[in-house]
């Protein structure tokens, strides 16, 4: 989903499509964000298509952003605006043309028809339960 962070007065502000600030080390696996990110504040702002800041992802086995995300930063303070595709963040990921895929989530970060409806151009939804 589309991420939107803002600052209040002089606050850092870290956005990320999963995460915005990284305390401690964490090992993430198979997952991914494809969501437009903005960000607007007075301090420091930092984004990334994964997550913001913070601690480096360890083991990120799998984790995947997208060529497709756009960065929306602003910063009140010195009023420089900067609006472009493919921030380069703080994180350590693949980037991928065309996560939403059936092909690529299948083969890829194995999904299963039998668990999720899989539809190209949508991120996967669970399937309903039926007895």
């Amino acid at each position: 989903g589309e991420v939107n962070a803002e600052g209040r007065s002089y606050s850092n502000v870290y956005a990320g499509g999963l995460f915005g600030y990284i305390e401690t080390d964490g090992d993430f696996r198979n997952c991914f964000a494809t969501g437009n990110i903005t960000v607007k504040s007075a301090m420091t702002l930092s984004a990334g298509n994964i997550f913001g800041g913070g601690r480096i992802i360890y083991g990120g086995d799998k984790v995947y952003g997208t060529f497709e995300q756009v960065f929306d930063l602003y910063n009140e303070h010195s009023g420089k605006h900067m609006t472009r595709p493919n921030y380069s963040g703080p994180e350590f990921h693949e980037h991928v043309r065309n996560i939403l895929t059936s092909d690529f989530l299948i083969n890829t970060l194995g999904f299963s028809e039998d668990v999720w409806i899989l539809k190209d151009g949508e991120c996967p939804t669970l399937k309903p339960y039926v007895e």
